[in-house]
């Protein structure tokens, strides 16, 4: 019985000071902070329409095109092509069409 009395009167006592209503310097500290917060969360709102305004009007941009390489040999097969010349030549030109 004693301890359950002893445990009440511990826990009434610390608990005291939290069930008291706040100062008013607190309360001035309290608004401060909220009106701080306030202005913040304006400027991250304005902020992120910025740039939701500049994502919406942004273009895609294309990838960028491989380089040429001038140097590059191509093997474009001509067993069966009708050609005028040698066939052993060291340089063929070969023309490409489609007739549809």
């Amino acid at each position: 019985m004693t301890t359950r009395l002893i445990l009440l009167v511990s826990l009434a006592t610390l608990g005291a000071p939290g069930c008291r209503a706040p100062a008013d310097n607190d309360l001035g500290e309290i608004k401060q902070l909220l009106a701080e917060q306030v202005e913040n969360q304006k400027a991250v709102v304005a902020r992120l329409d910025k740039l939701e305004k500049q994502a919406k009007t942004a273009r895609p941009r294309r990838p960028a095109r491989p380089e040429v390489d001038y140097d590059k040999v191509h093997q474009i097969p001509t067993s069966d092509s009708p050609i005028k010349g040698k066939p052993a030549a060291k340089v063929t030109i070969a023309a490409f069409s489609d007739f549809q």
